[in-house]
């Protein structure tokens, strides 16, 4: 008698496997792993010393609400704690907001050469991805917006962009959001913001903090080597 076993949903089945970069190789006793940009330089000493003093406490549960860490981000950035949501790293985050907002057979459309991992989040809600292709590897508003229909429901872009590198400017933000219908969503990851220092690049929180249709993502895993 042939039992059939429990079985997750189709969407889930037909998922494209992320692959991370190898941690361990063949003869090599410490490979330096680059695909993963870990900072080299490790946390500051302030860091290591707020999780030595932490120790101490490690038998009781956090604050489900994270109110002192963030209100230090919020005065950090010039924003209301209101405004700020923590969790176990920005691809946490994203992935809750895509189970949040997206249904199936919604649309949500990414560039081209984005961070794959906004791909599997939303097929794992069984909607539909759509690229946009860019040109030399930066992101085009133009393309973007010419893929946007009643079905879109949320734009993921890295800005920096997440492999590429590239960026885009503040005033290429500007004209895709005022775009945008209504119910668009449009994320911003922003995992990289902090190594950026050309002129023309702008973060997108005051967006976040200013419409109901902009979603910021940042980490402490990159800039501040706490991965």
């Amino acid at each position: 008698m042939n039992q059939m076993l429990p079985q997750p949903r189709t969407s889930i089945l037909s998922l494209p496997e992320y692959v991370p970069g190898e941690r361990q190789l063949d003869g090599i006793l410490e490979p330096i792993k680059l695909s993963s940009n870990e900072s080299n330089l490790g946390p500051s000493p302030n860091s290591l010393k707020a999780y030595s003093d932490a120790l101490t406490n490690i038998h009781r549960y956090p604050d489900p609400d994270q109110h002192q860490i963030r209100e230090v981000i919020a005065d950090h950035h010039e924003l209301s704690a209101e405004n700020i949501v923590c969790g176990n790293g920005s691809a946490e985050m994203i992935q809750m907001l895509i189970q949040t907002y997206v249904d199936d057979g919604d649309e949500v459309l990414l560039s081209e050469f984005g961070f794959p991992l906004y791909q599997i989040f939303a097929l794992s809600q069984g909607a539909k991805v759509v690229f946009a292709p860019e040109m030399n590897c930066v992101t085009q508003i133009d393309a973007l917006l010419k893929r946007v229909n009643s079905k879109t429901k949320l734009i993921a872009l890295a800005n920096p962009n997440n492999p590429t590198g590239t960026y885009l400017k503040k005033d290429e933000i500007q004209k895709l959001h005022l775009a945008l219908p209504d119910q668009v969503l449009l994320l911003l990851d922003e995992a990289y913001a902090e190594y950026v220092t050309a002129n023309d690049y702008e973060s997108g929180l005051q967006w976040a903090v200013n419409t109901k249709s902009v979603v910021v993502t940042r980490t402490f895993s990159k800039f501040y080597g706490l991965a």
